[in-house]
């Protein structure tokens, strides 16, 4: 759960655990630059928040419980715009992949992006140049056998392999 704070931009994210629900009980990570329009349970039991960073461009940033705390593991940020729709996200929690559309305030371009996280940092594996404008929150994507579709605007689809997969 996240409760930000859009004006100040920083986001308070606490983890609650409903395993017993007798004993509810949750963590704080105190403010974090910031905020996430998702949160997702990710790779090896971290999670992901999916957001905007202090300049109001797009932010993914990787949390691992510790002892009493949620504590940031590892960012990507990227001046640019993203959907807030979850399932315009492709997620690969086995491989630690976070992909989605951006468009990037810098030239207005339209990209895909492939992230992964892999234990101790979170960067692009894959980057697809996406022709014309479209619209992130209609954008689709899947893994299957090593490679990348990318479904978006009217009827374009894209393909590529996956590196980190390879």
């Amino acid at each position: 759960m996240c409760t930000a704070v859009r004006i100040e931009l920083t986001d308070p994210v606490f983890r609650i655990d409903l395993t017993d629900l007798s004993h509810i009980t949750y963590t704080e990570t105190g403010d974090i630059d910031g905020y996430s329009s998702s949160l997702i349970d990710f790779a090896g039991g971290t999670l992901l928040g999916v957001g905007y960073g202090e300049d109001g461009g797009f932010k993914a940033e990787v949390y691992e419980k510790a002892e009493g705390a949620v504590l940031p593991v590892a960012a990507y940020e990227r001046p640019a715009f993203f959907s807030e729709e979850y399932k315009s996200y492709l997620i690969d929690r086995e491989n630690g992949l976070l992909g989605l559309h951006l468009c990037d305030f810098a030239g207005w371009e339209d990209v895909y992006v492939l992230l992964r996280f892999d234990g101790g940092g979170i960067a692009p594996v894959l980057e697809l140049a996406l022709e014309g404008r479209g619209f992130p929150d209609r954008t689709r994507a899947c893994i299957a056998e090593g490679w990348l579709y990318v479904v978006w605007g009217e009827e374009s689809i894209l393909a590529a392999p996956v590196p980190a997969l390879a």
